[in-house]
């Protein structure tokens, strides 16, 4: 798969992440990234998690508002170890998480981005690289 390939491939996962996100709220780690992810188009309900509250406490705040998340951390080391451990503590509350759109994502980026902030740059860099439509078109 070429770059291009992987690019489109991209952009029909954000997509899709844009069409899911209408029923489902993306938990994110801070307030970059849901400013990267408002570029990208998507008008959902984002929470941010850096909001100085113990992770269990996010969980159980989380858990009043939905039944369902997609977890969106950042795919450094640090993003998969919060991602594991809210993962468990969203279970422990009853709320099931999909972490299919984070590994989707990682797996279409080229060179690979550590952060969510950092996607909305990376998809307008490349709509202008391969004369693509505006980021807005989407």
């Amino acid at each position: 798969m070429d770059d291009e390939e992987r690019f489109d491939r991209l952009l029909d996962v954000l997509l899709e992440l844009r069409e899911a996100n209408e029923e489902t709220p993306i938990v994110v780690e801070g307030a970059r990234d849901v400013a990267s992810l408002r570029l990208l188009g998507l008008a959902g309900h984002i929470i941010p998690l850096h909001s100085g509250e113990p992770l269990f406490q996010v969980a159980e705040s989380i858990a009043a508002q939905a039944d369902e998340v997609i977890l969106l951390t950042d795919w450094d080391a640090k993003g998969q170890t919060l991602f594991d451990s809210l993962r468990t503590a969203l279970a422990a509350n009853g709320v099931k998480s999909d972490g299919k759109f984070r590994d989707d994502l990682r797996h279409h980026i080229r060179p690979t981005l550590k952060d969510v902030e950092s996607l909305a740059g990376y998809v307008q860099r490349n709509l202008e690289r391969f004369h693509r439509k505006d980021l807005a078109d989407l």
